[in-house]
């Protein structure tokens, strides 16, 4: 049978990840820790956001405030979570007044540049209150689009390429705003751990309310134990990458 979800309800002008998509995880990394025989701050670190909500993403190294904090959790999972989300609160007030640095953002769109592979990295909100993948709402999309385009032709890096990493790859709604060369290029990230936020956003609704079915058909996929852990979600993570030019000649 399957373990029932439930949501609180918030307000909707609320900017802060809901407690439940930590609830989620913990149950995630809580299963997986049982089918593995690890222990559940191997599977925290390895299949949930946590570490990059509190710290930096694990690929950096393993914080040593990250150590500090997992040796202090209880073995209440309700604890767990209570512990990871007033942590992640504390750091999301703190950080609430300061700009966030090398990211541009165009609407619904958003990049930064990552001198390490000279690639500017896409990122896609929920910002458009009148909707933001609807067929309504394309030439919408391409405006954004098209502004942040210029903006990366404005810096002029030379053979820079143009990245997008997410599970919004996998959406037909999403991918008919990008350039037909870019979607042909996309891949699955093949990867034995579920730490990026850009896996677990799939989780939410436009609303910033955790998605109580896909939730639960996560939890029951991981419970049934046939499927590899990162098979278990819903929509997998993945990637796509193209020269810069190939966004230049659709928007400019």
């Amino acid at each position: 049978m399957t373990e029932s979800f439930q949501s609180s309800v918030e307000s909707p002008e609320k900017t802060l990840l809901p407690k439940e998509l930590f609830t989620l995880q913990v149950q995630f990394a809580t299963e997986v820790a049982r089918q593995k025989g690890s222990s559940l701050s191997e599977t925290l670190l390895q299949y949930t956001s946590a570490h990059i909500r509190l710290f930096h993403h694990p690929g950096k190294g393993v914080a040593e405030g990250w150590v500090d904090f997992v040796e202090k959790l209880s073995d209440n999972s309700e604890s767990i979570v209570d512990s990871i989300y007033d942590a992640y609160v504390i750091k999301e007030e703190a950080m609430q007044n300061e700009p966030t640095e090398g990211v541009e953002a165009f609407g619904c769109f958003s990049h930064e540049y990552k001198e390490i592979g000279n690639t500017f990295v896409l990122h896609f909100d929920n910002k458009d209150s009148a909707g933001n993948l609807g067929r309504d709402r394309i030439d919408a999309r391409q405006e954004d689009l098209q502004k942040l385009t210029k903006s990366v032709a404005s810096q002029h890096r030379q053979d820079a390429q143009i990245q997008i990493t997410s599970w919004l790859l996998c959406v037909d709604a999403f991918n008919r705003l990008l350039p037909p060369e870019f979607v042909e290029s996309i891949q699955d990230v093949e990867m034995d751990a579920a730490q990026e936020n850009s896996l677990w956003g799939q989780f939410l609704d436009k609303s910033g309310e955790v998605k109580i079915d896909l939730a639960e058909q996560l939890l029951a996929n991981i419970k049934n134990g046939e499927l590899p852990v990162t098979d278990c979600f819903p929509n997998r993570l993945k990637t796509a990458k193209v020269p810069q030019e190939v966004f230049f000649t659709q928007y400019l």
